[in-house]
């Protein structure tokens, strides 16, 4: 596949568009993870390669879909390819990106950065003072890939995830991005 490839980005068919949604893939690969080490101030994040390759599958049902306040997926030759899901937390005026993910066959085309373009406008649309997102230790693509967009690591959760329902340890890391207002 090369660099980029042309899709339809527009707001989800709800719940026509689920099926479609639940079918692109989840999984992921990683022969690298981010190693936490407590300082006495905080924390310290290192590239860590693995002993062996992980691999895994974030589980998705269409309650979790219908959960987001705003959908938004990538189309391309009448398919669904990639989707990104978020949750509009008006309490405190942030969107919560809760979904972000692209069919296997068009990773690194440039969707997985318009679906994000995509739930940024929104969220600045609606008034919002930030974009925030929940990855792993584990997905050191996601946390490149949120870096080199302008998101901030802004603190981790060592608990979060239940050991005994892991094949490997994972730390939850809290990223945000603010996001710029126009002049009143």
């Amino acid at each position: 596949m090369s660099n980029t490839f042309d899709a339809e980005i527009r707001p989800a068919l709800l719940p026509v568009e689920c099926g479609e949604i639940l079918a692109v893939s989840r999984h992921c690969v990683s022969n690298e993870l981010l190693d936490v080490s407590p300082t006495v101030n905080g924390f310290v994040l290192s590239r860590k390669c693995h002993t062996k390759t992980l691999s895994w599958e974030y589980p998705l049902t269409a309650a979790d879909i219908q959960h987001c306040s705003t959908v938004f997926v990538a189309v391309a030759m009448g398919e669904v390819i990639g989707w990104c899901g978020c949750v509009n937390h008006q309490w405190n005026r942030t969107m919560e990106l809760q979904h972000l993910y692209v069919d296997i066959d068009y990773r690194n085309c440039g969707i997985g950065s318009r679906l994000l373009t995509s739930a940024i406008n929104h969220a600045a649309k609606l008034l919002y003072r930030n974009l925030w997102v929940e990855t792993q230790n584990t997905n050191v693509k996601a946390y490149d890939f949120y870096i080199a967009k302008g998101f901030e690591l802004r603190g981790l959760n060592l608990d979060l995830y239940d050991p005994h329902q892991l094949a490997f340890p994972q730390c939850a890391l809290y990223m945000v991005m603010n996001i710029e207002q126009p002049p009143a």
